[in-house]
């Protein structure tokens, strides 16, 4: 029995320890940059990763976007056809690749909208901002989230913290590793498409992966 306690704390010790490096490694992994992955040729598709449309999709369509981005906002109706087109075939995976220098508030909408995700509440708040691209402001997010009935203080204060900037920090580099270099970029597989593509051709190419 002597030896009884010291194990109970030993095993406690150890739980705890073992809790400390899961929650390290999780953070880390949204922190994971591609600085060095010169070789990659399509996206990674992750768990933090905002998606729509079947997990078991046969064709996932991944997109690099900018919320302030014109070209980007009218391919959102273009996305939306291509999955009522394939509604049991397509998943959407949504990647942020905010241009800071030419929209000064787009690495700010990005975050904004992550910190939405928190809540469950990504692409309500990613369908808003398109819909609303003319009138975007810091001020506006806030109100965003107050009409889609978010917890506004946890909002306020993990926009404010920029508590999501690891997560749009991560999709950035990796879209710089592929050489993304405009928005939207849209990839199937290997195959990419720089700015907005046609219905035809997107249809066309998840066709060709569906045989």
């Amino acid at each position: 029995m002597r030896y009884f306690y010291p194990t109970i704390i030993l095993i406690g010790a150890l739980g705890v320890l073992t809790v400390l490096f899961l929650m390290l490694s999780l953070n880390s992994k949204d922190r994971i940059t591609f600085t060095d992955a010169t070789d990659l040729k399509a996206p990674s598709i992750t768990v933090v990763d905002p998606s729509r449309g079947p997990a078991d999709a046969k064709v996932t369509v991944v997109v690099f976007s900018d919320y302030v981005c014109l070209s980007c906002r009218q391919y959102e109706s273009t996305l939306t056809q291509l999955m009522n087109t394939f509604p049991k075939d397509v998943r959407i995976v949504h990647k942020d690749m905010p241009n800071s220098q030419a929209h000064p508030l787009a690495l700010e909408a990005a975050i904004a909208a992550q910190c939405a995700g928190k809540q469950k509440k990504f692409w309500e708040f990613h369908d808003a901002l398109f819909a609303s691209t003319e009138q975007l402001s810091v001020s506006y997010f806030s109100q965003l989230a107050t009409k889609l009935e978010l917890k506004s203080a946890a909002f306020d204060k993990c926009a404010k913290d920029q508590t999501t900037l690891p997560l749009v920090e991560r999709t950035f580099g990796e879209g710089s590793a592929l050489g993304v270099n405009g928005t939207p970029t849209t990839f199937i597989g290997e195959e990419r498409w720089t700015g907005a593509v046609d219905l035809a051709t997107l249809v066309k190419a998840v066709q060709q992966h569906l045989k």
